[in-house]
């Protein structure tokens, strides 16, 4: 029963959160600038999770969809000069351009291993 709560508590918390983050970035992408409501807002880690970022506000700022999956574990800068070198406002071509260079550089890896390998 206690969890329940807990996760209701939890729940509210990150909206308000959300809520406040939405009016500190005027209802905008931190990245690409699109316009943002509530219900299709999310909750970025500007410092990712895995790279020591925590769940802090000063941590936290509000994206969409779309930049908060391109973005994945890159820090807050380097997504912002990848935007900002791309030079557009739709987080397609950020998303086709971060998915080009992951396979680019699994292809080097690979290559790599097979170098090693022979």
């Amino acid at each position: 029963m206690g969890s329940s709560l807990d996760r209701k508590f939890n729940t509210m918390k990150k909206i308000n959160i959300r809520n406040d983050l939405l009016n500190q970035y005027e209802g905008r992408c931190k990245y690409c600038k699109d316009k943002l409501h509530h219900k299709n807002a999310t909750l970025e880690h500007k410092k990712a999770k895995s790279k020591g970022g925590g769940n802090n506000i000063e941590n936290l700022a509000v994206s969409c969809y779309a930049c908060n999956n391109s973005k994945g574990s890159l820090s807050d800068g380097q997504f912002e000069n990848i935007v900002r070198k791309l030079n557009v406002k739709k987080t397609g071509y950020i998303l086709a351009y971060i998915r080009r260079r992951l396979n680019l550089a699994t292809i080097r890896a690979c290559k790599r291993i097979l170098e090693i390998t022979k």
